[in-house]
């Protein structure tokens, strides 16, 4: 028996020849243009518009439809009204080319254009099925002509299962002539009959999966077919989004903007016209004043003649006549205006002339209502309003005059002057009621200096010598050049001055013998506070300055006595304490001390402002919350005593009862940046006034005084405290205390 079987060899060509045939058309159906529209360009005819344009980047073979918008462009505005305008000649269907052409017939569609317009043209491709593509992209690859004809994702599969059937036929075909050359090779007669079988079996199956590939073929062919023509007829996404993108998407190309006009010289002549008459409608109805009238009269007369020039192109139109006559009606209306004005400006000036100040006055007003802004009658109704004026001032002034005269002459010299006042004030270029007035003022001034001469020599008289020099000083500040004055005032200041000097001689005197006494009874400070107030009266009396150097000398070798600065630290340390405050975001801390056994304090008010918790710190470890007796934020000062003490009994300060001299030594103890107990030391460098508290109310020195020692107690050299530290610079080491003395703590301690 003969077996026959188509060669493995031609079946694996066709496979070659199937894949460059792929790799040779598949460029010629992926090939993409960007089809453009360009130079969109706008011109006219006396009645038509032209919109020329090009179509380009696109295949020779598509076929576009275009269509086209008019709009007007607004001068100052970024968008533009469409017209609706419908009456365009184009061809329906385009080609990729140039020059094509759109005319618009625009008085079809009612526009008589004398505008600034632009236009967008549109262009859409032609909806084309290319069905013999698709067929040629199936030979290639079943499937491959059919995806986008419609939505699927899976056609390779198509051309998986034809190839995938095309395989296993060549894979059968190999196998079928393998068990054939067993047949033919085998001696054994069962064993060939086999071989045989099997060979014819695998030989059938082969031709099946042929068939079956031909059919996968034959059927995506005829799927093509009918997708393609169902597509034409009924167009939407859901069948192909890539055929409805293609006959949707739009191209559009916007001209340039060109003013446009396709009027009649008619047309022209009317609409020209119809803008003149327009624009001066306003100063042609209510003309407010010459200019106007003669503006109008100016533009008016242009209107008609652009309306006479319309009835030249249409003799008998009517339109052009009713606008000439109506023009012409407003000329005549606006030179009848002018010839009432200047009749009522000539008479009114007739009028002004003679005086007759009323009957101008209606002349010029009447003109005024036919020109409002017409300056001529304003200025000439100013005119006769000074000219009134002037009038009624000449016959006040006069009025003025004469009363003044009389009251003068009666020597009501006040009542006159005023009146000569009032005159001159109606006429300041007027002499004689200045020279009045002058004259007034140099007897006024006699008489009010002889009034104070004679009220000064009674007090005078009375040995009242500080009012008498007052009236004195007041006499000659009325005649300054008089030398009774000076020489009374010289008097005076010298029976003042031997009063005053008794005085001093008597005070001098009172504390010479305070000061002694107080010095027999060793009350040192007080001694030398009574010698200091003698000297300070008679400076250049001795024995007071005798009494305090002597006093000095007295105290250093007390001060000697009782010990050096460690010692009066020693003293001194456990009266103070540590202040700890809080507004429970911030914490502030200072110092303070002890006035009174029983825990009276004294510190600065700013340490404790603004805060809700405040305790203080003994030196001996004690943790107390306070009780505030009295505060004071303008002079920075709290008085405050210890809640809640018990029995214990506090270290407290003595308080000085004189303020040591300037150059002195001081010093404080206080808690610098929170190091507790420090003690600096420096001298006294001044006393300083505020306005607000009074003389010597800040005490400075140049101990430092640092943030920590506020409120803290500022010492003499005998370790009595004079001061509250307070504030001060490190820069020129200015620190300053306020004065104990000035703080109200007596009427708390000792109770």
């Amino acid at each position: 028996m003969e077996f026959t079987m188509p060669g493995t060899g031609k079946a694996g060509l066709i496979s070659i020849i199937y894949i460059i045939i792929i790799l040779l058309i598949n460029p010629l159906f992926t090939g993409a243009f960007c089809q453009n529209l360009k130079n969109v360009k706008l011109s006219s005819d006396n009645s038509k518009v032209f919109i020329s344009y090009d179509l380009v980047d696109c295949k020779g073979s598509d076929r576009y439809l275009p269509r086209v918008e008019i709009h007007l462009y607004q001068t100052g505005s970024k968008t533009a009204d469409k017209i609706s305008a419908k009456s365009f000649k184009y061809d329906t269907v385009i080609r990729c080319g140039n020059n094509n052409i759109i005319t618009w017939s625009a008085r079809d569609d009612g526009f008589v254009l004398n505008n600034e317009i632009y236009s967008i043209v549109y262009a859409k491709k032609a909806l084309k099925v290319r069905t013999t593509e698709h067929i040629l992209k199936s030979v290639i690859w079943p499937g491959f002509g059919d995806y986008k004809l419609r939505n699927g994702k899976y056609y390779f599969l198509y051309g998986a299962l034809g190839y995938g059937l095309i395989g296993t036929s060549i894979y059968l075909q190999s196998r079928a002539l393998n068990s054939y050359e067993q047949y033919k090779n085998s001696t054994d007669i069962a064993e060939s009959d086999r071989y045989f079988t099997k060979a014819i079996q695998q030989r059938n199956i082969s031709y099946i999966l042929l068939g079956g590939a031909m059919i996968v073929w034959t059927v995506d062919f005829a799927g093509i077919l009918f997708k393609a023509k169902s597509l034409k007829k009924n167009l939407t996404p859901e069948k192909s989004k890539y055929y409805f993108k293609q006959a949707n998407d739009e191209i559009y190309e916007k001209s340039n903007n060109a003013k446009i006009d396709i009027r009649t010289d008619y047309e022209k002549a009317m609409d020209t016209g119809r803008d003149l008459k327009n624009k001066c409608e306003s100063l042609g109805l209510i003309c407010k004043s010459v200019s106007d009238a003669i503006t109008a009269l100016s533009v008016y007369n242009q209107a008609k003649s652009y309306f006479k020039d319309a009835l030249k192109y249409k003799p008998d139109d009517i339109e052009a006549q009713k606008e000439s006559d109506k023009v012409e009606t407003k000329i005549k209306n606006i030179e009848n205006k002018r010839e009432q004005y200047n009749n009522l400006i000539n008479r009114g000036d007739s009028l002004l002339a003679l005086n007759n100040f009323s009957s101008a006055t209606l002349a010029y007003e009447e003109a005024k209502l036919i020109y409002p802004n017409e300056k001529y009658p304003e200025d000439k109704l100013l005119e006769i309003k000074k000219r009134k004026e002037n009038i009624r001032i000449d016959n006040e002034y006069k009025q003025y005059i004469t009363m003044a005269d009389s009251l003068f002459l009666a020597k009501m010299l006040e009542d006159s002057k005023d009146l000569y006042q009032k005159a001159s004030t109606l006429r300041p270029d007027s002499i004689y009621p200045k020279n009045r007035i002058s004259e007034i003022n140099g007897i006024i001034t006699t008489n009010n200096f002889n009034i104070k001469i004679k009220e000064a020599e009674k007090l005078f008289t009375a040995k009242k010598y500080g009012e008498a020099k007052v009236l004195y000083e007041e006499a000659a500040d009325i005649m300054s050049d008089n030398s009774i004055t000076g020489n009374k005032i010289k008097q005076c200041e010298n029976k003042m001055t031997e009063i005053e000097q008794a005085k001093i001689d008597k005070e001098y005197k009172e504390n010479i013998i305070k000061a002694d006494k107080a010095y027999n009874n060793k009350k040192y400070d007080e001694a030398k506070q009574y010698y200091e107030k003698a000297s300070s009266l008679k400076q250049d009396e001795t024995y007071p300055k005798n009494r305090i150097e002597s006093i000095n000398n007295l105290l250093q070798i007390i001060i000697e006595k009782k010990g050096s600065l460690s010692e009066l630290y020693k003293k001194c340390k456990d009266a103070v304490f540590f202040v700890l405050a809080s507004d429970y975001i911030g914490i502030s801390q200072g110092s303070g001390f002890f006035i009174d056994s029983k825990g009276v304090a004294l510190s600065n008010y700013h340490v404790f402002e603004g805060n809700f918790i405040s305790k203080i710190y003994t030196n001996d470890g004690g943790e107390y919350e306070i009780d505030v007796l009295e505060r004071n934020k303008e002079k920075d000062y709290i008085i405050f005593k210890v809640k809640n003490p018990g029995n214990k009994k506090f270290e407290c300060v003595e308080i000085a009862t004189v303020l040591p001299e300037i150059g002195e030594t001081v010093f404080t103890i206080g808690n610098p940046e929170g190091l507790e107990q420090t003690p600096s030391n420096g001298i006294l460098t001044g006393y300083r006034d505020t306005e607000e508290n009074g003389k010597n109310f800040y005490i400075q020195t140049n101990t430092s005084i640092t943030n920590g020692s506020s409120g803290g107690p500022l010492f003499n050299s005998k370790g009595e405290v004079i001061g509250i530290t307070s504030r001060g610079q490190q820069a020129g080491s200015l620190f300053f205390a306020i004065n104990i003395q000035k703080i109200p703590y007596k009427k708390y301690i000792n109770k």
